[in-house]
């Protein structure tokens, strides 16, 4: 589909790959799981292997749990 983005997040625990499809953004926000980033780290990739003529990402939100 061409509303599908492929984002792989590098952790602490290693790569770990999604699918996201933009038709689930509630409210503006997709989350896409919980990971341990030491600091300084932390990696999210969008890549260019949708179907999408153009593909972009305006914000990455990165929250810390207690």
């Amino acid at each position: 589909k061409s509303d599908e983005y492929n984002y792989t997040v590098f952790s602490d625990d290693g790569k770990d790959h999604h699918i996201v499809d933009l038709k689930d953004a509630d409210g503006g926000w997709i989350e896409i799981g919980s990971y341990r980033f030491s600091s300084g780290t932390a990696k999210v990739e969008l890549s260019n292997l949708s179907k999408a003529k153009t593909i972009f990402a305006d914000a990455v939100k990165l929250v810390k749990e207690n």
